[in-house]
């Protein structure tokens, strides 16, 4: 498994770079903010997937490991607590002095890509610490569909959210590599974090944290990528349809790689 996380880190890695140059490229496009927003709904679908279909089976299974009698739902407790802590850091901690239209606009002129790169910044790093804990091969292997996914997409959106305020190319280069090594540290973390445990704290620890990333990729997929790109087709006066297809389309390649695990 260690083999594995280890290319799976340099494929995350080469997936947020491939993202990011992509945009920079293809930021003059017409069609390219149409491919990301397709691209963005299906990783958002794909976590959704992986956190009802992988992450939180995953976390009943441990803790029916060592807790088998235990009556009440501590991994339902646990999930809610990460996607509420999630929506903390990134509504109230991060985005607290943003509150209307008119802060917005003026924050998106100066502040706004760095803070939707913070933002991002920590989803990238629990999502991958989720894959370096993850001790199943077709789980991990979900997991991995779900940060590919994401991270291109999101090295596209930070590019082109850099681009649209004018930020100098050498400096959003720099931003970028940094944010690209963001979920390969996560996954590298998670692995080293893996190897120190043993004996029955270790089915507790994993089915805690698979609790814990259950309920941030349920917030990723609904609260930062579903809900903002549907808010986004009601701004631009697009159709839906495509969009949930894509997003229905992700999921169900979840789904299907359920079926192995």
């Amino acid at each position: 498994m260690t083999e594995f996380k280890l290319i799976a880190a340099l494929l995350v890695l080469l997936a947020g770079v491939g993202g990011g140059y992509f945009a920079i490229r293809m930021s003059a496009s017409k069609w390219a903010a149409s491919f990301t927003a397709l691209a963005n709904t299906f990783a958002g679908g794909v976590f959704l997937g992986a956190a009802f279909l992988h992450m939180l089976p995953d976390a009943i299974e441990k803790f029916e490991t060592f807790d088998a009698d235990a009556d009440y739902p501590l991994y339902a407790l646990i999930a809610a607590a990460g996607f509420l802590v999630v929506l903390l850091l990134d509504k109230v901690v991060v985005s607290d002095d943003i509150v209307s239209d008119d802060d917005v606009n003026q924050a998106k002129g100066a502040i706004y890509p760095y803070i939707l790169m913070m933002t991002l910044s920590i989803h990238s790093i629990i999502t991958g610490i989720a894959l370096g804990l993850e001790d199943h091969t077709i789980g991990a292997i979900a997991i991995l569909i779900a940060v590919l996914a994401h991270k291109s997409t999101a090295a596209m959106a930070l590019a082109i959210s850099f681009g649209s305020v004018n930020v100098p190319l050498p400096r959003t280069r720099k931003l970028l590599g940094i944010f690209y090594t963001t979920t390969p540290l996560g996954i590298l973390f998670g692995t080293w974090w893996a190897a120190q445990l043993s004996g029955p704290g270790e089915a507790m620890f994993e089915g805690i944290f698979d609790a814990l990333a259950a309920g941030t990729f349920f917030y990723i997929a609904v609260m930062d990528i579903l809900a903002e790109e549907f808010r986004a087709k009601d701004k631009q006066g697009h159709k839906h349809g495509p969009a949930f297809v894509s997003a229905l389309f992700g999921f169900a390649v979840m789904a299907i790689v359920a079926i192995w695990t």
